[in-house]
């Protein structure tokens, strides 16, 4: 792993528990965690925070024990990760001690954001796929391709323009104002699932014909 990238996340992941722990003492029982035109749509206990850094550390961990397999361009991504989920993490713990009210926001603007910020996650994942070494981590990840180089390299190519593709329409989508928008991008991110591995099949099939 990058040793700039690494110190990066950790000193994030760090900043996230030191913020839930101390926030703990301040946060009530329950905290809102979902909102929509219509107020809090759902509340948890307030030591749901602490799944943030739990997440960023159990990153670290993974990566950490398997860095000859990992690149620059999967650091960059676990990075994003981090920050996006301290990011979620400090809306929470902000919103539940009033010092934002998520309940003025507007809904829309949330979700073209959160939408633009998704389908880029997707398009710089997309980008960087074709060129992940055959690993447990990253990529697309079938069983049948880890012992061969050429099907395993097909398979990220391919899977590489599709979540590209699917980035960019994500992207567009995010300024469409439907109120079953989101739907529509479950569908498009199950696809970028199953589309690739239907892919993978196929060319598993024809090398053994």
């Amino acid at each position: 792993m990058n040793k700039q990238n690494n110190i990066s996340v950790m000193i994030v992941t760090f900043v996230m528990f030191l913020s839930a722990i101390v926030s703990l003492f301040y946060l009530p029982e329950e905290i809102a965690v979902q909102w929509n035109e219509n107020g809090v749509s759902n509340t948890a206990s307030k030591f749901l925070i602490l799944i943030f850094p739990v997440l960023s550390a159990v990153f670290i961990v993974i990566y950490n024990k398997n860095s000859n397999e990992n690149t620059k361009k999967s650091d960059f991504i676990r990075l994003t990760v981090s920050l996006v989920l301290f990011a979620v993490q400090g809306i929470i713990i902000f919103n539940a001690l009033e010092y934002i009210n998520m309940l003025y926001v507007n809904c829309q603007f949330i979700q073209t954001i959160s939408l633009l910020i998704t389908g880029l996650i997707i398009c710089v994942c997309g980008n960087y796929m074709p060129k992940f070494i055959s690993n447990y981590y990253c990529g697309i990840k079938v069983s049948y391709a880890y012992d061969n180089s050429d099907l395993w390299t097909k398979i990220q190519r391919f899977s590489g323009k599709l979540w590209f593709i699917s980035g960019l329409v994500i992207m567009i989508l995010s300024f469409v104002q439907y109120k079953e928008i989101s739907l529509i991008v479950l569908c498009i991110i199950f696809c970028m699932i199953i589309i690739p591995r239907i892919y993978g099949i196929n060319q598993y099939s024809k090398n053994k014909e």
